[in-house]
């Protein structure tokens, strides 16, 4: 029975001298997860499709040149038939049509063309769409980002959490074991009756399945966290930091500096840029626009393979003034549509800012309750502390059975872990207050 009490405590407490583990802080966790976090990879995407948008609008604006060059080769010579009038002997005049050859077996051609906008009211409200969709689309990545961060938070103290209760287990398995060591000796010497020996037996195995649970939450939630970082699942990791240092709840701030720092409302605000822009871009569709052309085209023909017989050089420059009559009503619908979309985003940004002003409310109610809560879990720890030396030592004098000493050992471990359920609830609720006030970033 010695032997294998010692052979599972072994195994219970030591890790192998070989096993190499990364620490973390929490900091150090947060910049793992913003370099690697699959959802913020995708997020990034999105940003740099908005950088191409903006490409695509400004290349409106600018001159276009293309060139063609084609070569032909005529199967059948065609002619050009004129009358012409003629005297004949007798001098009367008669028309007589006469043919001329009006091309070449080959035929080269080559033109380039410069075209360039000069006036267009959809070009400007394009380049200032993309504008506004850009800072739209950072605003979304800031969303993004600051949820991925607040989940990667809750994660790393719900592993700190997880952690705790695995060393209360190991902790309470391990004084169970002494426990039951000493009542062994005690009774082989015959200082204790053998229901006591069973009863300290019976508090020892029991710790055994509670051990590998919590091991096995503990290594579910490595798991999350290796997933959060992009890492391995072989990857071995250790966490630094703990759930006794908690920062002091928060006064009540004020509202409408919560909404400029706020990515989701300040996106809900460019999306009302976009969305006004969109009007005037749907309106231009009445005004006229203009368009400049510069063309340079050159062609020849010739019966052998030469390129410089025959040739023709051409320089054309133009204007192209397009005015908008009657396009079927196509235009006021689009007009109309996109003041409809402008007026449910409206609505959007009021709906959102009643929703944050609730969201402030009950998050702040939140912090304080858990806040209070850790003051009596504090002071439950403390005394359940105490009791359970004094059942300790009672054992020991034989004033306490061993039922009262796993009583006591019982609420002195729901004790601490009150204690640190509170404090994770506490920091799940700050983590959610950042979030509030949209300062859920990278800083600790």
């Amino acid at each position: 029975m010695k032997n294998l009490l010692s052979l599972i405590i072994l195994l219970l407490f030591l890790k192998p001298l070989s096993a190499q583990y990364a620490n973390y802080t929490i900091t150090q966790f947060l910049q793992a997860v913003d370099a690697n976090n699959p959802d913020l990879q995708l997020a990034l995407r999105d940003v740099a499709l908005a950088a191409t948008q903006k490409r695509e609008a400004l290349s409106l604006a600018l001159p276009k040149i293309g060139a063609q060059g084609s070569y032909r080769r005529n199967l059948k010579r065609n002619y050009l038939f004129v009358e012409m009038p003629t005297a004949d002997s007798l001098g009367d005049i008669s028309d007589v049509p006469i043919s001329f050859p009006i091309n070449r077996n080959n035929e080269y051609a080559f033109n380039v063309v410069l075209s360039q906008t000069l006036f267009s009211f959809n070009v400007g409200y394009a380049l200032q769409a993309s504008d506004q969709y850009e800072q739209l689309t950072d605003e979304v990545y800031a969303v993004s980002r600051q949820g991925v961060f607040t989940w990667a938070r809750k994660a790393f103290y719900s592993t700190l959490l997880l952690e705790e209760v695995l060393e209360i287990t190991r902790a309470a398995m391990e004084n169970a074991a002494e426990n039951f060591h000493e009542m062994e000796v005690r009774y082989a010497e015959g200082l204790t009756s053998e229901f006591a020996l069973l009863q300290a037996q019976l508090r020892w195995q029991s710790l055994l399945p509670e051990i590998s649970r919590a091991e096995r939450n503990l290594e579910l939630a490595y798991n999350n966290l290796r997933q959060l970082a992009g890492w391995s699942l072989e990857a071995e990791l250790k966490l630094q930091g703990d759930l006794e240092t908690l920062p002091e709840p928060p006064a009540r701030p004020n509202l409408q500096q919560v909404l400029q720092h706020r990515p989701d409302y300040n996106a809900l605000l460019w999306e009302e840029k976009l969305r006004r822009t969109g009007v005037k871009a749907q309106r231009s569709g009445y005004y006229p626009s203009l368009d400049g052309s510069f063309i340079y085209a050159y062609s020849s023909q010739a019966d052998d393979w030469a390129v410089d017989d025959n040739r023709n050089n051409s320089w054309i420059a133009g204007l192209t003034l397009n005015i908008p009559i009657f396009t079927g009503g196509y235009t006021s619908a689009q007009v109309q549509r996109s003041r409809l979309e402008l007026s449910k985003n409206q609505l959007r940004l009021e709906r959102r800012e009643g929703e944050i002003q609730t969201e402030l409310e009950n998050v702040w109610l939140r912090l304080n309750e858990s806040h209070n809560r850790i003051a009596v879990a504090l002071a439950n720890r403390t005394v359940a502390a105490k009791a359970f030396s004094i059942a300790e030592n009672g054992v020991e004098s034989g004033l306490v059975s061993q039922l009262e000493l796993k009583d006591a050992r019982l609420y002195y471990d729901n004790a601490q872990l009150g204690y640190y359920s509170a404090a994770w609830e506490y920091m799940n609720a700050w983590f959610d207050w950042q979030l509030a006030l949209g300062e859920a970033d990278l800083s600790e």
